[in-house]
């Protein structure tokens, strides 16, 4: 199983490597983590980064979310950034949380947001194909790893991206959900920062349960989006090489750079 990490203040830091493969093989522990942004690290959480010897930094998020919330990088490290932008339904209902117009007229209050998040799944799989190739092709070389992979809470965009890497290294499918769940027991702090916005509507009559769907990470969020890897390709396998475009020799060098050697 994976180990754990302490940090101060970069939310849902993990190692999603460390299972064991339906095959038998071992995923590298220590060289593929997943995290929320780094806009409010510490300097001793970015030492812990160096002591990592994390080579990459892989961030999901929007341009307008990085620019909002810069993340604190370790300076003079030599660490590699990489920005591929990630979008979708959840990301554009949450801009639009963040404007007065949608709360006045209504149109928050009347949204599904489970519904929302589920289809922003299924559309990982088929609207960011060529975004999700470029981060699964990060992985096949081992000279960026370690390597941590991000988006703003470490659910959803990064919560697909280590499941698709995971599910390619033949882990099973159970052990993937059960992995992608841990994420609730790590967003104390997202839940508290997102209840303290809330404040005013909520005084206004507005329920903040209304939001939950877009807080937690739930089962039928991620396997809507293997649901939807198999009705477009069958299997992981066809995904990979048809939905994300890699070739033989990716697929090779991905198991070769993130599974131990028997």
């Amino acid at each position: 199983m994976p180990k754990n990490y302490q940090m101060d203040a970069i939310d849902n830091f993990r190692d999603f490597g460390g299972y064991m493969s339906q095959s038998g093989a071992k995923l590298k522990p220590g060289i593929i983590f997943r995290s929320g942004a780094l806009d409010t690290a510490t300097d001793s959480d970015l030492e812990k980064l160096v002591s990592l010897g994390i080579k990459t930094i892989c961030d999901l998020r929007s341009e307008q979310e990085r620019v909002a919330r810069p993340d604190r990088v370790p300076a003079n490290s030599g660490i590699r950034y990489v920005h591929i932008p990630v979008g979708g339904s959840m990301q554009d209902a949450a801009e639009k949380l963040s404007r007065l117009t949608p709360w006045l007229f209504g149109k928050v209050q009347k949204a599904d947001y489970a519904e929302i998040a589920q289809r922003t799944y299924t559309e990982f799989v088929t609207d960011f194909r060529a975004e999700f190739s470029e981060v699964l092709k990060l992985f096949t070389n081992s000279d960026n790893l370690p390597m941590l992979i991000h988006c703003t809470a470490g659910k959803d965009r990064t919560g697909f991206s280590c499941a698709v890497v995971q599910l390619s290294l033949d882990v099973s499918q159970e052990l993937v959900i059960q992995d992608y769940l841990l994420t609730n027991e790590h967003l104390q702090r997202v839940k508290e920062d997102a209840a303290e916005r809330l404040k005013l509507p909520v005084r206004l009559g507005f329920s903040a349960d209304k939001l939950l769907p877009l807080i937690e990470a739930r089962r039928e969020y991620i396997e809507a989006a293997i649901a939807q890897i198999n009705s477009n390709y069958q299997n992981i396998e066809n995904y990979l090489r048809h939905g994300l475009c890699l070739t033989d020799e990716d697929v090779l060098k991905l198991r070769e750079a993130l599974l131990e050697k028997p």
